[in-house]
């Protein structure tokens, strides 16, 4: 697809949109149906994925043009802080877990009150 393919007109809209629709019934029908319930997660997974691509290109118009370098350069910057903040949590949590054993978390927990 060309650059001037995703300029804002309403082809390149309806053909987002279309897409976007496409991209929710696939996960919703999965899961409504019952269709693969032991492996459906990486079907969801991957259409969440390729729907944000989608609404990036057609709908927030990212790309690598000059123009839109800065966008582009601030949306990879905030996906990674919310990666950062996001696994540090998790570690966190696990680390706060696997190091207190349960009276400790009573005794906390009595602390606390």
């Amino acid at each position: 697809m060309t650059e001037h393919h995703h300029s804002g007109s309403y082809g390149s809209y309806t053909l987002g949109f279309v897409t976007s629709l496409i991209l929710t019934f696939i996960p919703y029908f999965i899961v409504s149906g019952h269709l693969v319930p032991n492996s459906a997660l990486p079907v969801i997974v991957i259409c969440a994925v390729a729907q944000l691509v989608v609404q990036l290109i057609f709908f927030l118009h990212l790309s690598a043009h000059p123009k839109q370098r800065w966008n582009l350069t601030a949306f990879i910057f905030t996906t990674l802080m919310l990666w950062f903040i996001v696994i540090g949590s998790l570690w966190i949590m696990n680390h706060l877990n696997t190091n207190m054993t349960p009276t400790e978390i009573d005794a906390y927990m009595h602390k606390q009150n």
